[in-house]
């Protein structure tokens, strides 16, 4: 590692620490969220503090702009998340405090170069990482941790003047929120900006006109039930990434009578979200050409993949089923993933 890399992650585990002394995802509120914008940045990046998320393990994550904030809220209210990797659509920078097992190959190593790995396995030491939609978690690049360093700066003032008055954050909330702006003399000042509204578009998923002639096609198997879900893979991360790796996802289904698993191929999100679910039809209609015919029963669990379905509904009167787990397609999939177990 090079002097002026080493002194870089230094500095940020030195302000990670600062922070983590006044343990404050112990006392912030959900509503509790400041922006912060550094000179040269078009939107503010908001800071969202919690161990709520992460099965109880506290979390610095930094949204990148209105999108991303509005969307991280619009999510963590809604009573059923739309995809099992919802957190990775939404770009961010963030610290978790994860144990070894919880940590990836590259981050042990980088612990023990610059001798922060805790001493037992169920302690658990801060981790940087950079989330951009349709790739899995990646190590901060120089300019993100020089970016990083200022966040955290700031955010430690933030927390310090919020432990000595627990309003300050919720003075304006929800019409306004605290934003630190830095100025043109690289001096910072407190801003209230006004709430911007959202509008959640979802996913826009395209049905080719030759699907839809193949699809209509297909023989209803009115006495089959499928259970359906598109899904992230696992992926080992090799020894030595040279390149952040993309989240690859799979159709998935299951006869309920026979149990008998199908799925499509690998489908990478490296060219985006949208891209990726717009993939999906083409899947579906080779599984549905294997299986002999359009199920009578489809039976599926996020609100994206239900949309899609509902979408359907006009071509082939099969018969929607939303559920708030797929239990048999859970099973043939631990069978799958634990032949021996």
């Amino acid at each position: 590692m090079k002097t002026e890399e080493k002194k870089q992650w230094l500095d940020l585990y030195h302000k990670i620490n600062e922070v983590a002394k006044l343990t404050p995802w112990e006392w912030l509120r959900p509503v509790d969220i400041f922006g912060i914008q550094p000179i040269g940045r078009e939107e503010p990046i908001f800071a969202w503090i919690d161990k709520r998320l992460l099965g109880g393990l506290p979390c610095v994550r930094f949204l990148l702009g209105w999108n991303a904030i509005n969307e991280m809220l619009t999510r963590v209210q809604s009573p059923q998340k739309p995809v099992v990797s919802w957190l990775l659509e939404i770009p961010a920078l963030e610290v978790l405090f994860l144990t070894n097992q919880q940590q990836y190959d590259y981050e042990r190593r980088l612990l023990k170069q610059l001798r922060k790995q805790p001493p037992t396995e169920n302690e658990c030491a801060p981790v940087f990482r950079s989330i951009r939609p349709g790739f899995l978690p990646w190590k901060p690049d120089p300019e993100e941790r020089e970016l990083l360093s200022v966040l955290l700066y700031q955010t430690l003032g933030v927390l310090l003047r919020t432990e000595q008055n627990k309003e300050l954050l919720t003075s304006h909330f929800p019409d306004k929120m605290l934003v630190i702006r830095q100025r043109e003399d690289g001096t910072w000042r407190d801003t209230w900006e006004p709430v911007r509204t959202y509008e959640d578009k979802g996913i826009a998923v395209r049905l080719p006109s030759h699907f839809i002639q193949q699809f209509q096609q297909l023989r209803l198997l009115s006495q089959t039930t499928v259970q359906l879900d598109f899904l992230p893979i696992p992926t080992q991360f090799p020894r030595y990434p040279r390149k952040r790796p993309p989240i690859r996802n799979v159709l998935i289904l299951v006869d309920t009578k026979t149990e008998k698993l199908s799925y499509g191929p690998l489908i990478s999100g490296q060219e985006g979200i949208e891209t990726m679910w717009n993939q999906l039809p083409c899947c579906l209609l080779t599984l549905f050409q294997n299986l002999g015919g359009c199920p009578g029963s489809i039976e599926v669990k996020g609100e994206r993949i239900a949309n899609f379905f509902r979408a359907l509904e006009i071509y082939l009167p099969f018969k929607l089923v939303r559920r708030t787990n797929l239990q048999i397609l859970d099973e043939a999939l631990q069978r799958l993933l634990h032949p021996s177990a």
